[in-house]
């Protein structure tokens, strides 16, 4: 039995209507653009850089001591990203800033940056404000400080900048897969029911014909 699918309809179909499909897939793509921008929440980061290091013995030289420094800072990233610190930094919050965050969720919020053949660490915080984030990252850096600070008291933890909100970085929206999936959506509803028109227009020549 010889089969009567044509691709011929689907070719003309898009040939006659091709301006309007690309029109009805530029709409979708702005209206894509649009949701996206509603629905984008955007996180503000705050970074604080610290310097960790000891006051020289008289048994060890400034760069003896330094060395030793070095080789233990991710001793010190491990010591700064502890939930212990982070449980510290949650009451500091409470009680100096009426913050209610869990250790969890400053866990979540918060990432310790070593640098490389240094004694420098960098303390990074993300979250929906601005402010709640440079507030996290003095929470944090503080408390690393009054607990470490207490036990050994030749070590030295220098804020070398304090987070402040003025300079945190904003998150922008991913406009780029939103746009093209709407985009396509659009231009394939379109010839779909170009498609369906010109399939019931056929249809209706081919019963007056009969």
């Amino acid at each position: 039995m010889e089969s009567k699918f044509s691709f011929l309809p689907f070719v003309k179909v898009l040939w006659h209507r091709l301006f309007w499909i690309i029109i009805c897939g530029v709409i979708g793509g702005f209206i894509g653009y649009k949701v996206t921008q509603h629905n984008f929440v955007p996180k503000y980061t705050v970074t604080s850089t610290i310097n960790v290091r000891h006051k020289p013995s008289a048994t060890a030289s400034k760069q003896d001591t330094l060395n030793a420094d070095i080789s233990r800072l991710g001793t010190v990233q491990s010591q700064v990203g502890d939930n212990g610190i982070y449980y510290l930094a949650s009451k500091r919050l409470k009680k100096q800033n009426s913050i209610s965050l869990s250790t969890k969720e400053i866990n979540k919020s918060i990432d310790v940056i070593a640098k490389p053949a240094s004694t420098i660490l960098e303390v990074v915080a993300t979250s929906k404000s601005a402010k709640q984030a440079s507030l996290m990252v003095n929470a944090v850096v503080y408390s690393y400080k009054e607990k470490y600070t207490k036990s050994d008291k030749s070590l030295m933890v220098t804020q070398l900048s304090k987070a402040t909100e003025d300079w945190a970085t904003t998150t922008k929206p991913a406009y780029t897969k939103p746009v093209k999936l709407w985009a396509a959506m659009g231009a394939l509803i379109a010839y779909a029911l170009f498609l369906l028109g010109y399939a019931l227009r056929a249809r209706r020549e081919s019963q007056r014909k009969h």
